[in-house]
């Protein structure tokens, strides 16, 4: 999926009514009922994913719900085991090596999480090893210089706000969380 549909979806889901917390059930409800019913493909196994859900800048209304959506289509497809934590000492290479992915849900500042050399490093090598890397929206809020190739690039603020219009090009039309989009659409 192009960068910019998903920047735009993760976008979008920031305007949902959240608030910080636990997910009210009318919320969780409406969640359940996206996720679909079993993977779209059998996984050959269950994938192992670390997620992270700090943030040390702006924290984010949908991370909580970003959370629950995960664990939810862990919990009615199979194909993934999610383990949150936000003790750094599970990010060492060492514990990341167990895993096939991490999962970066809004974080902002992650330099302030992997704040040394080393830990830095290590996140740096499990990628080049082959570990996953997902980031969600704020992923791309800090870190180091690495990091920001790593990850694709730096944020530099939200374009739209203040009663302004936006246009947008859906470049993959084809997705299933795209299709409802028109190739050309505004988002005030």
């Amino acid at each position: 999926m192009p960068f910019i549909t998903r920047v735009l979806i993760i976008s979008m889901m920031l305007y949902l009514p959240f608030s910080f917390g636990q997910v009210p059930d009318k919320e969780k409800e409406l969640i359940e009922r996206a996720i679909p019913l079993d993977a779209h493909k059998k996984a050959d196994r269950v994938r192992k994913i670390l997620v992270l859900s700090k943030s040390f800048g702006f924290k984010h209304k949908s991370t909580e719900y970003g959370d629950y959506a995960l664990q939810k289509i862990a919990d009615k497809t199979g194909a993934f085991s999610f383990t949150f934590s936000e003790d750094v000492n599970d990010y060492s290479l060492e514990n990341l090596k167990k895993f096939d992915a991490v999962f970066l849900n809004n974080n902002t500042g992650i330099e302030k999480f992997l704040s040394t050399e080393k830990q830095q490093r290590e996140f740096e090598q499990y990628v080049r090893e082959g570990g996953g890397i997902i980031g969600v929206h704020a992923a791309s809020d800090g870190g180091w210089e690495n990091y920001i190739k790593l990850i694709g690039g730096r944020f530099a603020g939200h374009p739209w706000g203040g009663g302004k219009v936006w246009s947008f090009v859906n470049e993959d039309s084809k997705c299933a969380c795209t299709d409802h989009y028109p190739e050309l659409f505004k988002f005030q």
